[in-house]
């Protein structure tokens, strides 16, 4: 019999992660929305940890300011999607001017 060894290629992975809204004051949620084609596992680092679902979202209310950065990165067996971040920046809350009033 006739036998041929044929290696069958994997299609390269990728991934489309993002946040809206990217600007919030203090305090305030974001939602991280990703989503990936031919990948296995996806895994989250920076300010974010762990495994994430292949697609998905997730509302997360970043802290401290001035900004905060959540990393994405999606594995196949033919090869890597990313990193890829999104920066949440964060506007700090102004306490107001209190002004002390000292009777005479």
């Amino acid at each position: 019999s006739n036998e041929r060894s044929v290696t069958t290629p994997y299609c390269p992975p990728t991934l489309n992660f993002s946040g809206s809204p990217t600007s919030i004051f203090e305090g305030q949620s974001t939602t991280l929305t990703w989503s990936s084609t031919f990948t296995t596992s996806c895994t989250a680092s920076g300010a974010w940890n762990g495994s994430k679902a292949l697609n998905g979202s997730e509302i997360v209310v970043p802290l401290p300011p001035p900004s905060v950065t959540y990393t994405l990165t999606c594995t196949s067996p033919g090869g890597s999607a990313g990193p890829q971040s999104v920066i949440v920046n964060i506007t700090p809350l102004a306490l107001p001017e209190w002004k002390e009033i000292i009777p005479r």
